[in-house]
């Protein structure tokens, strides 16, 4: 259940679509796959789902369940993992939270797996760290829960804009290419995100992942970021020159590119880590930043 989920809560009329025999994860689905839906109703007596197209007044309703659109899932996975990527692990952890605030203290982890005492697992309460979580990686595991280092639900949010440390981030799905990306972002009132540690280039990975998996059908693909090659040096977009050993930026082989002047996305192919691209190439999402100062 979301923080945003309101519980034994129906908002009566407007009604689009009934559906019958849903899970509420798929009820809100639906909702965001309809154009019109404002939010959904979801009975969990009897697994029904109603899409409404507004709000007017509220009533209670036991065992309903009323889902804004918009609405960002907690961002735990139950019984999901992510294959490959491992950067260790430790035993006997007792909690997915003692698990994910390990994660927090290793600045290359991108996520966690916990395993959940079930049965007389061996395995159980052991916390594994990622170094990247790929969609195309995804298996169930029974026993297991993920989390990404970094959570939507979390942040604090003004008009698209989210909150992390001293900056504001605006995630925008929409094909672009480097001066697109740039006159979007500015439109918006910021530039291309301008990467300064570690810790910001894990939160843009984490939120970038969050969106694509979440909402697949408004984020897909990669993203591009503040970020180019001129002859052997890599700029930022507000002009400076990025400070490399202190952020591990790439994927695996990469950067691959032999040419003087090249781009950066982060690849959604190999769990959302830095890419070379060429300056023609078009990435289908867009990270902006501006100061919360």
């Amino acid at each position: 259940e979301s923080h945003c989920v309101q519980k034994d809560v129906v908002y009566p009329e407007h009604v689009l679509e009934e559906l019958e025999d849903v899970s509420i994860e798929e009820c809100h689905e639906a909702c965001q796959n309809h154009p019109n839906c404002d939010h959904a109703s979801f009975s969990s007596e009897d697994d029904d789902c109603i899409l409404r197209h507004k709000k007017t007044y509220s009533t209670q309703a036991p065992d309903y369940y009323s889902i804004p659109k918009d609405c960002i899932p907690r961002c735990s996975m139950d019984t999901v993992d992510f294959a490959y990527y491992d950067i260790g692990g430790v035993n006997n952890i007792d909690s997915l939270e003692d698990c994910h605030a390990l994660c927090l203290e290793r600045p290359n982890c991108f996520g966690v797996v916990w395993a959940k005492p079930w049965l007389d697992l061996q395995e159980a309460k052991t916390c594994w760290f990622k170094s990247a979580f790929r969609i195309g990686s995804i298996r169930e595991l029974v026993f297991g829960i993920s989390k990404p280092r970094h959570c939507l639900h979390s942040l604090e949010q003004t008009d698209g804009w989210y909150r992390f440390q001293d900056k504001n981030y605006m995630f925008i799905a929409q094909t672009n290419l480097y001066e697109t990306g740039m006159a979007i972002c500015k439109s918006h009132g910021g530039q291309l995100v301008s990467l300064e540690s570690q810790e910001e280039y894990m939160f843009v990975r984490t939120i970038a992942f969050t969106l694509n998996y979440h909402r697949p059908n408004e984020f897909s693909g990669s993203y591009r970021l503040g970020l180019y090659k001129n002859d052997s040096a890599w700029t930022l977009s507000n002009g400076q020159t990025l400070n490399q050993p202190q952020i591990n930026l790439w994927c695996p082989n990469e950067p691959s590119s032999s040419l003087s002047y090249t781009h950066f996305q982060l690849w959604n192919g190999n769990g959302f880590c830095g890419d070379d691209i060429t300056s023609v190439h078009i990435t289908e999402n867009l990270v902006c930043e501006a100061s919360s100062k």
